[in-house]
């Protein structure tokens, strides 16, 4: 089964939310705004995890950075109107 992943960044906590592929949540939580953090979170509950979709280019670039060797941010990802999972998804 194919999971995606949201982010919503701020400057202190990363909510993330994973979605499967019908959409349905799998799974919800709140990490340090690091990257080690979001990292080991999205490895340890979405390992198979085929897009990550941060709602703050930004500052999901810098996150992002340090860890895109697990899933490459999507080109929806760069462009903020068209998001990967819907709004209500993320936390």
């Amino acid at each position: 089964m194919e999971y995606y992943v949201g982010l919503d960044v701020s400057l202190k906590q990363t909510s993330i939310c994973v979605v499967d592929q019908t959409g349905s949540v799998v799974r919800e939580g709140v990490v340090d705004s690091d990257p080690e953090a979001i990292s080991v979170y999205v490895r340890s509950k979405a390992p198979d995890a085929v897009r990550i979709g941060p709602d703050n280019i930004a500052r999901a670039r810098e996150l992002l950075a340090v860890s895109n060797s697990h899933a490459e941010p999507t080109a929806a990802a760069a462009d903020p109107g068209k998001p990967i999972v819907h709004a209500a998804a993320v936390a």
